[in-house]
């Protein structure tokens, strides 16, 4: 059972997170950037904005059982300056629903779109 566990969960890194090995060195990175986003979110509701810039580099979250030996780590953020309307829009917007945005945005909005 143990052994069906860690092949379904290196099956999991390896189709959601798009890479051909998990080194112990990635997978405390991973680890450590949802804790990261954890405490952004607790931070968030109980304190306010802890960094307007920061955000999380992934769309899966590691397993329980990998989140562990964090005591000591520590967590920092930049505040940095907050978005203008257009910019917030622009970072959320699908690419389906650029047409929405003013001229000069739609622009601005296919140079990002081609320069990724």
């Amino acid at each position: 059972m143990k052994l069906e566990f860690l092949q379904h969960k290196r099956n999991y890194y390896i189709s959601k997170l798009h890479v051909n090995e998990i080194s112990s060195e990635f997978l405390k990175m991973y680890c450590c950037e949802y804790i990261r986003a954890i405490q952004w979110v607790l931070l968030y509701y109980y304190k306010g904005v802890s960094s307007w810039g920061w955000f999380y580099p992934f769309h899966y979250a590691p397993f329980a059982s990998d989140l562990k030996s964090f005591t000591n780590f520590k967590i920092e953020f930049d505040k940095g300056q907050p978005f203008k309307p257009f910019e917030q829009l622009l970072a959320v917007l699908p690419s389906q629903s650029r047409k929405l945005l003013p001229k000069c945005y739609q622009v601005m909005f296919e140079s990002f779109m081609e320069y990724n």
